[in-house]
């Protein structure tokens, strides 16, 4: 009878031992409960958190897609920025529908239409612009396409550099070398005081100039050494700078050689 007595006991003890550890867990009082019953609890729990992780990584997995989409659009928008105004079909098109009243046929002073706007097709978008705003717009009767095209991009002066080289000059070795460039208007910039040595000679200059323009460089060898232009005494000379193929980064450049031709006029201005 007291063993009777002594199991009920211990399996009541036991009855409220899980129902506290139940209870323990239920309010989070116990830092594990995969013993006395709470095992299937942390289980949930623990998958629950997985469960979150994995809708983590998706979310991260999601927002690398996300950060690739934006890689791809940047690189279409690159793509765009690349595109030529000037395409085959698109050159074709303006040159069939140039109609200017009172102008003349592009060919007039320009050559061939298409030819001339595949090779504008090669530079910057201003200067495909320019060209197809002159296609449609301009007699061509007065200047060409590349002039006209110049004064489209280049309607203000810009800075540009200019450069004189000499050669041929060996008669005269040691003389003093007196240059000036026109870079816009009537005003002249003279160049650094130079020498002839080894038959040559050169100048250097950084000037805001009007680039569609023509610019003359003027020089003359001062054989006398009194720094005054004598055309009877001194060898004068003159060139025209001419401006580079690459109308996108504009620079300007003369080759001289000793003078063919009386150049008189040059002691008038310098």
């Amino acid at each position: 009878m007291l063993a009777l007595i002594m199991q009920a006991l211990a399996v009541l003890r036991h009855s409220v031992w899980l129902l506290l550890v139940g209870l323990l867990c239920a309010v989070g009082g116990l830092s594990s409960c995969s013993s006395a019953g709470g095992g299937s609890a942390v289980h949930q729990d623990s998958a629950a958190d997985d469960d979150d992780s994995a809708a983590d990584d998706d979310d991260s997995a999601a927002d690398d897609d996300d950060s690739a989409a934006d890689d791809d659009d940047s690189a279409a928008d690159d793509d765009d920025s690349a595109a030529s105004l000037l395409t085959e079909q698109e050159c074709a098109r303006i040159c069939l529908e140039r109609d200017v009243a009172g102008g003349c046929p592009f060919e007039y002073l320009s050559g061939d239409c298409q030819v001339s706007c595949a090779h504008y097709a090669t530079f910057s978008y201003a200067a495909e612009q320019a060209f197809a705003n002159c296609v449609a717009t301009d007699p061509l009767c007065f200047q060409d396409i590349h002039r006209c095209v110049l004064n489209g991009m280049y309607p203000e002066q810009e800075s540009v550099p200019f450069v004189l080289t000499a050669s041929g000059f060996e008669a005269w070795e040691g003389a003093a070398v007196v240059i000036a460039l026109e870079a816009g208007g009537s005003t002249f910039e003279m160049a650094a005081p130079t020498t002839v040595s080894g038959g040559a000679f050169s100048a250097h200059w950084q000037l805001p100039s009007y680039i569609p323009g023509n610019h003359l460089a003027l020089y003359y060898l001062d054989l006398d050494g009194n720094s005054d232009c004598d055309p009877d005494v001194d060898l004068p000379g003159s060139g025209f700078m001419e401006l580079g193929p690459d109308i996108d980064n504009p620079s300007f450049s003369a080759f001289i050689v000793p003078p063919a031709n009386d150049a008189a006029f040059v002691c008038d201005f310098i």
